[in-house]
């Protein structure tokens, strides 16, 4: 039995399990949604088909002949309006079925998870065990709905019966088939089932459609009316068909947190991510040797004969990071470089480090040599000269230094426009709905005259960043990615968190009595910032701190801001620049 197979078996499996007991615990209503979900397939079908008729009448003196002896007996007009009644009833009964449906489902859960005896598992649980519950049963539903309508068309026309069950077997047989070789295959079937099903349903259709036109010209068929039911029976099989699949894929994978929900003997089982991962084969001591050798001949033309490679923590997840040192008996004997593997679900960081890397030449950073891929992942190579992480004591000032430094790069025009055209600024972000959350820790009228007093000038606020220098942030300062070089400069040697802010942001408030200092310092590198005023640029500072504290929903710590950057807003402070201070 073939790998794709075995794991077919086991989710039918699961999904019978899992059907064995919801009608054990609540089997009267299990058996009512299935029969209601039936009979409201019925009616939307017939409320859809019911209207090609008023059409064709419509579009007849007379009432054709190939209608039924029984619908002959009408008058053409009554029978038009008696057809446009049948479809709207149809169709109103169809919405009265769901919501009973609706109703029934929510009764099923609550008796199922309370028959569970479990404490709360997790945030929504009601909703994914409901969804869970009326999945599996409308999935039972249109498993009869599709026996049922390809029985009838084995007994109304014979032949596209057996041409749709030939293009079913086809089907399956060519996914079993390209499934078991080709992982490409498996990966897009898994992430666009829908759209690979609807495709293939379409295109069976399609076939027994002119298989059809072909048994009316070259041969004996059963009539224009079971022709046309036929069409319609196999368009809903098939519909029902990828209805079926398409929910027993998405109970499966939610079956951890459906197990545990349903199951007395089934804990809730985190899911491990990495377990099973292109990632986690690749950063394997054995497999690392082998594609790091190959990665630096090809970005730096170095044979690298067993390399030393050694862990390199990040702190970052989804990105893993290794120092490789050059062994006896390799080219460049003594050079050392940091690879930076970053996971699937990391690609995005992959390319905002990258973008930055290759925009900016003076970042405070290892020397970035090139980007490449391994088996599809992203991976960044720098050389490594013997940096070391900081001590605690180093981490203060390195985080100014650095800071200091990011002000005094002039930002490229063009890094800045794709900047502009991707994020927000600061002064972008910031609302006034925002201030409003602000004033649930309001407790004194002193505090919320001070709130009010800056609502009313927040316009100035947002007008005074706007008109600031920008600058570069990080969100990646950490005690992982701060080193100390061998000429003691501090570098920072993650960038996958980066923005552009005005001058100020991002800097510590803790330290903001320097903040004057090191911007004066790194106008001697960029003098635009003498034209800039002190006021704004702590501005900048405090309200950085501010959002960061109202996204945290620390809002006691952001109305403490509020009291500091009032000040700020004198006309005075504002207008004055550090050049003419």
């Amino acid at each position: 039995m073939t790998t794709v197979l075995r794991n077919a078996r086991t989710s039918l499996g699961w999904f019978s399990s899992l059907g064995g007991k919801f009608f054990r615990v609540v089997p009267l209503t299990s058996l009512a949604i299935q029969t209601i979900a039936l009979a409201a397939q019925v009616l939307l079908l017939l409320a859809f088909f019911l209207p090609l008729k008023v059409v064709i009448l419509l579009g007849s003196a007379s009432v054709p002949g190939y209608f039924p002896s029984y619908l002959r007996l009408f008058e053409r007009d009554k029978l038009i309006v008696l057809v446009s009644v049948a479809a709207l009833s149809c169709y109103v009964l169809y919405v009265l079925f769901e919501v009973a449906i609706a109703m029934l489902s929510r009764y099923g859960t609550r008796k199922l998870l309370d028959r569970s005896r479990k404490i709360r598992l997790f945030e929504n649980q009601e909703k994914i065990a409901a969804g869970a519950y009326s999945r599996y049963v409308r999935a039972m539903a249109s498993a009869a709905f599709m026996f049922i309508a390809f029985a009838i068309l084995l007994y109304i026309y014979s032949l596209l019966f057996f041409i749709a069950g030939l293009y079913a077997a086809f089907v399956f047989l060519a996914l079993m088939h390209f499934c078991e070789k080709s992982a490409r295959v498996r990966g897009y079937l898994a992430e666009n089932l829908g759209v690979a099903l609807n495709s293939l349903a379409a295109v069976g259709f399609m076939v027994t459609f002119f298989c059809m036109v072909a048994n009316f010209l070259l041969g004996s068929h059963p009539g224009v009316f079971a022709a046309v039911i036929s069409l319609l029976l196999i368009r809903q099989g098939f519909q029902r068909a990828i209805g079926l699949i398409s929910d027993i894929a998405a109970l499966h994978a939610q079956r951890r947190q459906i197990g545990a929900l349903f199951f007395h003997s089934q804990p809730l089982i985190s899911e491990d991510r990495f377990q099973g991962s292109r990632e986690q084969a690749l950063i394997s001591i054995a497999q690392r040797q082998v594609w790091i050798g190959k990665l630096l001949r090809d970005m730096t033309g170095v044979q690298a004969e067993d390399p030393a490679i050694t862990w390199h923590q990040i702190g970052s997840v989804g990105v893993y990071a290794f120092e490789v040192t050059l062994a006896a008996g390799s080219e460049g004997l003594g050079v050392r470089y940091l690879i930076k593997l970053f996971a699937e679900d990391a690609s995005s960081l992959a390319a905002h480090e990258r973008t930055l890397l290759t925009a900016v030449a003076s970042l405070p950073t290892l020397r970035f040599i090139g980007a490449s891929q391994v088996e599809g992942l992203h991976c960044h190579l720098f050389v490594w000269s013997g940096e070391r992480k900081l001590i605690r004591r180093q981490i203060g000032p390195a985080v100014l230094d650095l800071a200091s430094r990011l002000m005094a790069i002039e930002i490229p025009n063009e890094l800045l426009m794709r900047f502009m055209r991707s994020r927000q600024f600061l002064e972008q972000r910031i609302s006034g709905e925002m201030l409003e959350r602000v004033r649930i820790a309001v407790t004194t009228s002193e505090q919320a005259r001070q709130l009010d007093s800056f609502v009313a000038q927040f316009a100035r606020v947002r007008e005074q960043l706007a008109a600031l220098p920008r600058q570069l942030t990080s969100l990646d300062f950490t005690d992982d990615t701060l080193l100390l070089s061998p000429d003691d400069k501090y570098l920072l040697s993650h960038w996958s968190n980066w923005r552009v802010e005005p001058l100020g942001a991002g800097w510590p408030v803790g330290e903001r009595d320097k903040l004057g200092e090191f911007v004066q310092r790194a106008a001697a590198m960029r003098p635009e910032l003498l034209q800039a005023a002190p006021a704004p640029i702590m501005l900048a500072a405090l309200m950085y701190a501010f959002e960061r504290f109202c996204n945290q929903r620390n809002y006691q710590a952001a109305l403490g801001l509020v009291v500091e950057m009032l000040p700020l807003l004198d006309e005075q402070g504002v207008t004055r620049g550090y050049e003419s201070a």
